[in-house]
């Protein structure tokens, strides 16, 4: 990867980068550049100035590209009033990540090919659903969420074990059960994302939580904002911050696939397993949380920290 997409990639990355660094060189480009592919269509998916059914058009042809091999004619420049800088730079710099890519080796070229359809499901069920913002929808079921977080990162942890797979001879034997964890940690790590950033994203009136659960303990997806009922609200969501915890004990159990010298591998693994559980526990912890006038993350100290245990003790 040359240097003006490294910069990009750091610029538009902030844990992940770290996770990055750690990793060999030749995975370091491959995972790379998938991650770039991915906050590309996030970047498109997600800007609000540009009508829905405008972004769901573009994504659709972004898709295909990957889908059927066909050239990406995508009108990004409209995107380009959007976004951060670097996300507008990213979006610039889409005709370079497709050289890139088929300079890659065939078969890592084929995982990417295989993960972007996948993921972009996760970013048109969220279009297509939640279509206006004035109007409060929550996922229907655990299904659809089970169905969501695998789009937007439970299939990431496939793409991640195959990538494996394909570089390193001790991964070669590998059965679909390593894939299955790779799976549940990343459906962990995005449901770290979902109530992190619930207060947000019910001020934009989506609700990730099910519908059913809501219902079954008489809440609907406003209450869980509601400062005079946040006692009980802690305590609805308490359930789902203990099961997040437990999905993110997978990479624990990933880990115990990586052979003790590949202290690199594995530490790309524990990082954002210890952040993941970090943030729930400041979310358990804090007296504001969910409220829409706090964003919750990890301090920026706290993550330098943890690489470095990470690194010292994987």
């Amino acid at each position: 990867m040359d240097r003006k997409l490294q910069r990009i990639l750091k610029n538009v990355s902030r844990s992940f980068y770290l996770s990055l660094l750690l990793l060999p060189e030749p995975l370091q480009k491959t995972l790379g550049l998938a991650f770039l592919f991915c906050k590309a269509a996030d970047t498109i998916a997600d800007t609000d100035i540009i009508p829905v059914e405008k972004r769901l058009s573009v994504l659709h042809t972004y898709r295909d590209v990957f889908l059927r091999g066909l050239p990406f004619h995508g009108e990004v420049n409209l995107f380009y009033r959007g976004g951060s800088v670097a996300e507008r730079e990213l979006l610039h710099a889409i005709p370079d990540l497709f050289i890139t890519l088929d300079a890659l080796p065939l078969e890592d070229q084929r995982h990417i090919r295989w993960l972007l359809p996948e993921l972009t499901q996760g970013m048109i069920l969220d279009l297509t659903f939640f279509t206006n913002q004035h109007q409060m929808r929550a996922l229907p079921t655990a299904e659809t969420l089970d169905r969501y977080t695998y789009a937007v990162a439970g299939c990431v942890g496939i793409f991640w074990t195959r990538i494996l797979k394909a570089h390193y001879p001790f991964a070669a034997t590998w059965t679909h059960e390593v894939e299955e964890i790779g799976e549940q940690f990343g459906k962990g790590l995005q449901m770290v994302n979902v109530l992190r950033d619930l207060p947000h994203d019910l001020e934009q009136g989506r609700c990730y939580l099910p519908e059913d659960a809501l219902t079954q303990n008489g809440i609907a997806p406003r209450d869980l904002i509601d400062v005079n009922l946040r006692p009980k609200m802690k305590s609805f969501l308490a359930s789902y911050i203990a099961q997040t915890h437990d999905m993110l004990r997978a990479g624990v159990r990933y880990v115990a696939f990586l052979p003790s010298q590949e202290r690199r591998l594995r530490a790309a693994v524990l990082l954002p397993m210890r952040l993941g559980h970090q943030t729930l526990d400041q979310l358990t912890a804090s007296s504001n949380w969910p409220d829409t006038d706090h964003v919750m993350k990890v301090p920026r100290w706290k993550v330098y920290t943890t690489l470095f245990q990470t690194l010292l003790f994987s």
